[in-house]
């Protein structure tokens, strides 16, 4: 182990470690890219690792724990933000233990936490430009780490394409900074790549910012989507070639020639990741959320909350005597607040009568809040129409409100009779109205 060093720059608060590394190595005025990296990480790969760190006990120990080598130093200072939250917990501990190691020859990537994915093969450094003038003016610009994330190709703040950091070789490996970095250029976006883009970007953030994603809730989530979105006709299953039009609305993003989006020109991805989830990556969910709805934190947040309400609950015992039930669509319990047809609920929900009726075979607490919600409904209607009938013409004996409104009449006395007699004129002596004092 190495010694503790008596200059470590203090970093932002969202700036990635490889940044604050680049910058210790160019404010102390090395040349030595690999001895930068040994005195800082244990190892001499550093400046080649730019969206990876190995040997984060040796850079606690190097910078006095100015970052130290915990989880959320991953999920604040690197790519594996967007990642972390599709592991399990112990998954997540051999990631840690993976990049803390300095030891020769480094973990590969995958132990690291870096899945295999279709496009995302690397995250090439992309920063603002926006963004690293105003950072420079008050000291140094730096790397982002949210700019770093897998498919995020705008600055949320300034909306506008973030410049991409050319290829290097390896012997040109060394630490980059972004004052110091040859960035590829890329034509201006039109205005519907842009949206796309920004979308993408807001829902690959909502994604990293899950302390742990649940798959099937995610899965289920999407569905709602697909289905509210005009996109398929049911949120239990969804059809090939309702993928099909999904994976047409991406075609903007697609053949932008921007590097994260060329391995998406097939529809297989679409099948693979709504159908395996072991072929879950933040990118791939990032695309579907963001071109099946909205991609606002706020509505996914929700839309996720939902969706976790319908899946059932775990049992603590491994054998039960029933079979565990799904919930209905939240859509639906709330159409069913104020429809009582189940015609007009399931035009209310954006469903099929045939899922209506399914669901109320299937969620036993649909099956009693329809009963509920059926009296309630029934109550407040009969009750409008009797004090309807009343306004129209307070002379109104009880039997001519019988007469006038049959339905809410009987209904109430069979099910209110001590609220009808107060609304209803008596049926003897002198005659009650609506606006007739006591």
């Amino acid at each position: 182990m190495g010694q503790a060093l008596s200059f470590f720059p203090t970093p932002a608060d969202d700036e990635t470690i490889y940044s604050v590394c680049a910058r210790f190595h160019r404010l102390a005025g090395r040349r030595n890219s690999e001895c930068s990296s040994t005195l800082l990480l244990g190892h001499a790969a550093g400046g080649a690792e730019i969206d990876l760190t190995s040997g984060l006990l040796r850079l606690e120990e190097a910078s006095q724990a100015v970052i130290s080598c915990t989880e959320s130093t991953l999920r604040e200072r690197t790519v594996l933000r967007s990642y972390l939250p599709f592991m399990s917990a112990a998954r997540r501990l051999q990631v840690l233990a993976a990049c803390a190691t300095s030891s020769l020859p480094l973990p590969i990537r995958s132990e690291r936490g870096l899945t295999w994915s279709c496009s995302v093969l690397e995250h090439q450094l992309r920063a603002c430009p926006d963004c690293s003038a105003e950072q420079a003016t008050s000291g140094f610009a730096y790397w982002v780490t949210v700019h770093q994330l897998p498919g995020v190709w705008v600055c949320a703040k300034h909306r506008c394409m973030l410049r991409s950091m050319r290829r290097r070789g390896q012997r040109t490996a060394t630490w980059a900074t972004v004052s110091g970095a040859n960035f590829d250029s890329y034509p201006e976006p039109t205005e519907e790549l842009l949206d796309a883009l920004c979308k993408i970007g807001a829902c690959i953030e909502w994604l990293s910012s899950q302390r742990s994603v649940n798959l099937e809730v995610l899965l289920m989530q999407f569905r709602t989507r697909m289905r509210e979105s005009g996109l398929s006709c049911s949120d239990v299953k969804v059809t090939d070639q309702e993928l099909g039009r999904l994976h047409h609305r991406m075609a903007a993003v697609i053949k932008s020639d921007i590097p994260h989006f060329e391995g998406y020109a097939s529809e297989r991805w679409i099948r693979l990741a709504v159908r395996d989830l072991r072929y879950a990556h933040p990118l791939h969910w990032a695309m579907l959320l963001a071109h099946s709805g909205d991609a606002c934190s706020v509505s996914l947040s929700r839309e996720y909350d939902d969706a976790r309400a319908r899946l059932p609950e775990p049992e603590f015992f491994d054998e039960t005597s029933y079979k565990v039930r799904a919930c209905a669509p939240t859509s639906l319990y709330r159409a069913m607040e104020q429809c009582c047809a189940l015609e007009d609920c399931a035009r209310q929900a954006s469903l099929r009568l045939a899922e209506v009726q399914r669901w109320l075979r299937r969620d036993p607490d649909l099956a009693d809040h329809r009963k509920t919600t059926e009296f309630s409904i029934k109550h407040r209607a009969a009750i409008h129409c009797i004090e309807g009938a009343l306004l129209h013409n307070p002379a109104l004996t009880r039997v001519g409100v019988l007469r006038r409104v049959p339905w809410a009449f009987r209904w109430l006395d069979q099910h209110d009779p001590e609220l009808l007699s107060r609304l209803a004129p008596t049926p003897y002596g002198r005659q009650r109205t609506l606006f007739s004092n006591p």
